[in-house]
């Protein structure tokens, strides 16, 4: 689309989450600021010092810049920082929330991360021992991840509120980290030629992979179920498995619902027929399609809606909730007594249904990754 030239080495860029801004930090001492329709920078702003790592927020208001003279906060509108900060020198890494509220970043003037609220006050000052290369914070600020060198060799997991929650040691200097939207997923690669992905709370890793090369950088998905890794001459592409457990659990409950409804059917015959009734009627078609217009209109305009549930939820959730509202509107009409054959059970009877089955194809669709 275009390109544009600065005077030294770019070391950091960073877009926000609608691709409207870019924010770029060069070696000559400068951060720019692009709009992506455009090669021409809206501002640019000279620093102290060769820019190592920018940030922005995800709706492009707020960047934040780390260099080896200090800190400096940004508004998009203004190429005049909003607040700067060098009291202990140099910072090579910065990480700032979705909304702009805080601000985590690694000095190497005094080997600490340093969070910072929005208008520069600072939260806290933590030690990790040695340089921090890496950090990263969740979307809404309350986790803040980094990665250090030196005689550290370590992943740090530090609260907003409480602080340091928990260290884990590797084999060399960790150069890059990432925590997942929701909080509860972060992974770090390391000089080692590792990646160790953990649970926000537990310091033991779920999995690690070993590679041919120095891991330079990794990234992870919203719902922490995609790593993208990338390596000395090559990127990585990893999807996090489901636990099967789960999934066959979920398995066996749909079948034995099933088979539970088809025995009450069989032996209650005058229940079979009521529930043909109830299936058969106009006003169960009516709801059935109507519910399934509706899912589909929704994702005429908007087909992210549905990545939005499934990350806010999960897919085994998902799944339980449509296997769950696809078969037990059934046993409970088999198991009523009181059986009133009229247009508002069988119009239920359609909207839970189809609730049900979108739920579940929406779920099976996110498993083998269509969606």
């Amino acid at each position: 689309m275009w390109e544009y030239e600065t005077g030294g080495l770019v070391w950091s860029v960073a877009i926000s989450s609608h691709g409207e801004y870019i924010a770029a930090g060069s070696w000559d001492h400068n951060v720019y600021l692009f709009s992506r329709d455009s090669g021409k920078p809206l501002w640019n702003y000279e620093t102290r010092a060769g820019v190592k790592s920018v940030a922005i927020s995800s709706d492009g208001q707020y960047i934040a810049v780390a260099s080896y003279g200090g800190l400096d906060l940004f508004n998009r509108f203004s190429q005049e920082p909003l607040w700067s900060y060098s009291q202990y020198g140099a910072f090579n890494t910065v990480a700032v929330s979705s909304d702009g509220r805080y601000v985590a970043a690694g000095s190497s003037g005094d080997n600490s991360i340093v969070l910072f609220k929005q208008d520069g006050a600072v939260l806290w000052r933590n030690p990790i021992g040695g340089e921090p290369l890496s950090v990263a914070i969740s979307s809404d600020g309350e986790y803040v991840v980094a990665g250090s060198e030196g005689s550290a060799y370590s992943v740090h997991v530090f609260n907003r509120d409480k602080g340091p929650l928990w260290t884990y040691r590797v084999g060399a200097a960790v150069e890059s980290v990432a925590i997942s939207s929701d909080n509860q997923y972060i992974i770090a690669g390391s000089d080692d030629q590792m990646i160790h992905m953990f649970r926000r709370d537990n310091q033991t890793p779920l999995w690690s992979h070993h590679f041919e090369s120095i891991v330079w950088s990794v990234g992870l998905s919203s719902n922490g179920q995609s790593v993208a890794v990338g390596a000395a001459g090559s990127v990585y592409i990893f999807a996090v498995s489901l636990s099967w457990t789960l999934f066959l659990a979920e398995m066996l409950i749909a079948i034995g619902l099933s088979a539970v409804a088809i025995f009450l059917a069989r032996k209650q015959l005058r229940v079979a027929r009521y529930l043909w009734g109830c299936l058969n009627r106009r006003s169960f078609r009516a709801g059935l399609a109507g519910t399934l217009a509706s899912a589909g209109f929704v994702s005429a305009l908007s087909a992210s809606i549905w990545r939005m549930i499934i990350a806010a939820l999960g897919i085994t959730v998902m799944l339980t909730v449509g296997l769950t509202l696809v078969f037990c509107p059934f046993i409970i009409l088999l198991l009523s007594r009181r059986k009133p054959l009229h247009s508002a059970v069988s119009c239920g009877l359609g909207i839970v249904l189809a609730i049900g089955v979108t739920c579940a194809a929406i779920s099976v669709l996110a498993l083998v990754g269509a969606i």
